[in-house]
């Protein structure tokens, strides 16, 4: 069995701060939500209102190293939307927020800080469903993976 070589600390920046930009840029959340740095966030989210936490997930691992030095890797992540529904209505309004932010990714062309790097395809690997909650608020996760080629 082949060993999984994990990527690198510089390799997992490089697409998290992908995705965060690419979340920060959906166009359709709903008037209700601001989408800025304070409302979408990495490995958080808002105790108190409204938001967006992006968490990096275990397997962000090298699919396929090349001898010239490209590679081809995956990084799993999971977006968890918080918010505090008071009927059915506004619960399936926030999961369908969600389920749409990741519709949308999965069409959409992500821009890396590396020019290296290149976007192979962003996907769902997980529905909506709830992954938390309070006496005050919601938390709807689903469970994505970018992947990604390197061409030096």
């Amino acid at each position: 069995m082949e060993e999984v070589e994990h990527l690198t600390v510089g390799d997992a920046e490089n697409a998290a701060s992908a995705v965060l930009a690419l979340v920060l840029q959906y166009p359709d959340f709903p008037k209700t939500f601001k989408a800025t740095n304070k409302t979408v966030r990495w490995n958080t989210t808002c105790d108190d209102s409204t938001s967006i936490g992006i968490f990096p997930l275990q397997g962000a691992r090298y699919i396929k190293k090349y001898v010239s030095g490209n590679y081809t890797a995956q990084f799993p992540y999971q977006i968890i939307f918080r918010s505090s529904p008071t009927t059915n209505k506004t619960s399936i309004d926030a999961q369908t927020v969600l389920d749409k932010l990741a519709e949308w990714m999965e069409g959409a062309g992500v821009e890396f800080k590396d020019v290296h790097m290149q976007l192979e395809a962003i996907s769902r690997t997980s529905v909506v469903c709830p992954v938390y909650q309070d006496t005050k608020q919601v938390g709807y996760g689903v469970s994505m993976q970018l992947k990604y080629f390197y061409k030096k």
